[in-house]
């Protein structure tokens, strides 16, 4: 759970959720999950996708490298 970087991604989105809903998350932990899932993002399915934001907004989390991305800002 602590060690997202391994995780596939069925595991990564019931981690990530569980880590919410227990109260476990912590800003860079849930980055490092940010991360992971940003590398995964091609093999996600789109309700994986969607319990993962649904789980970054219930811990009140942003992730400031993905919202520059949606943002349009693209590393600048």
């Amino acid at each position: 759970m602590y060690t997202p970087e391994i995780l596939k991604t069925e595991n990564l989105t019931r981690y990530c959720i569980r880590l919410v809903a227990f109260g476990l998350h912590m800003p860079e932990l849930l980055d490092r999950y940010a991360d992971r899932a940003e590398e995964l993002a091609a093999q996600l399915q789109p309700n994986q996708f969607g319990l993962i934001l649904n789980a970054f907004a219930r811990a009140s989390h942003r992730h400031e490298k993905a919202a520059g991305l949606v943002r349009g800002d693209r590393g600048q």
